[in-house]
């Protein structure tokens, strides 16, 4: 009866949106009712295929910024979730939103306006490489409310794998710092800026969010500490990064084929590779399943690669398709197709002490 109650009320409120179209009524937010839209929400976003770790850190009460990765559109989807729930359902996040995402293409073909339905779940929107004072003024009264907020310092998706891709006239990180700081002096009182990152697994589908430790911006702390606490809170972000069975792979075949090692290998001998790498790992969010079902993972792995053609497989024998997996493809939305082994491994590239382990392994 919840479920059937959650989608009458959703149905409603998708309707008074469509009146307020046509000028019949006032538009609504999804976010008043929040009781039947987390229901609605969790059955079309996916919500039971999340993990979320170390929710102990997520703050209880607003104010707050929570500072992520973003590489796939759906992040504020699933970051929504995991921050109202390990809030203890006491924050309900706005997200930062780029303005022109929704315009033009076949977006304009629907029924509704797609930039109406975003700010209507909390998105506050902003002109990328363009941002006006008057877009950030929405940002700080959102924090003194109280209230919450998502941004993606990186400005953008990261196309490539990397937890922060630089495009464009991007030189260095977005800073939430600028808020943090402002709305400390006007509230008195310190503002946390928490790190969060996802993982997502390619062939399972399911998704973690992991929490780090909140940060502070000291006191009457000049521009240089400024920018020191937003590159802090960016290697912060990184290293929430859940290594898996995935990424331990793709790095194992590529440096294979970087190095001109032999293209053929035995897939018990690959997944003895990555048991070995997995068991020396420390100090890292590591995914359960590298340390319980290693060969399932190898194996739904091999067939995801096979998929995309950068290796074939036959009676127990995997054969590497160098040129695909060495290859160079443009830095675009299709990155991840055209070379998957790059795009998983570019994910955890920052963390050199596991590459380390990987090459062992892979020129042993």
């Amino acid at each position: 009866m919840r479920t059937v109650w959650a989608w009458s009320v959703f149905i409603r409120l998708l309707a008074r949106y469509l009146c307020s179209r046509v000028g019949w009524m006032r538009r609504v937010d999804f976010r008043d009712r929040l009781e039947g839209m987390t229901v609605v929400a969790s059955q079309l976003l996916g919500w039971r295929k999340m993990r979320v770790l170390d929710p102990e850190h997520c703050p209880k009460e607003p104010p707050a910024v929570f500072v992520s990765n973003h590489i796939w559109l759906s992040d504020p989807m699933l970051a929504w979730p995991a921050i109202y729930y390990s809030s203890g359902e006491r924050i309900a996040t706005h997200f930062m939103m780029r303005d022109d995402f929704f315009r033009g293409g076949l977006w304009r073909w629907l029924p509704f306006n797609v930039d109406d339905i975003a700010e209507m779940c909390g998105a506050i929107r902003i002109s990328r490489g363009n941002v006006q004072w008057s877009q950030m003024k929405p940002f700080l009264k959102v924090l003194e409310a109280p209230g919450a907020f998502l941004m993606y310092p990186g400005g953008t998706r990261s196309r490539s794998g990397l937890v922060f891709e630089y495009r464009e006239s991007a030189e260095e990180i977005g800073g939430a710092s600028f808020f943090v700081s402002h709305v400390q002096r006007r509230l008195g009182k310190p503002v946390p800026a928490v790190p969060m990152a996802r993982t997502c697994h390619p062939v399972s589908g399911q998704s973690v969010l992991a929490f780090g430790a909140p940060l502070y911006v000291a006191a009457g702390a000049d521009r240089a500490a400024l920018r020191a606490f937003d590159a802090e809170l960016a290697v912060r972000v990184a290293g929430l990064i859940e290594i898996n069975v995935p990424h331990i792979m793709s790095g194992l075949l590529y440096l294979r084929c970087l190095h001109g090692g032999a293209p053929h290998l035995g897939v018990e001998e690959l997944a003895q590779m990555v048991r070995d790498v997995v068991s020396r790992i420390r100090g890292r969010h590591v995914d359960p399943a590298a340390l319980m079902d290693v060969k399932d993972e190898v194996e739904a792995m091999l067939g995801y690669f096979a998929r995309y053609a950068m290796l074939t497989v036959e009676e127990g024998v995997v054969a590497l398709n160098p040129d695909r997996i060495l290859s160079c493809p443009p830095l675009d939305t299709q990155y991840y197709r055209n070379n998957p082994v790059k795009f998983q491994i570019n994910q955890i590239l920052h963390f050199s002490e596991v590459i380390d382990l990987i090459e062992d392994a892979a020129l042993r």
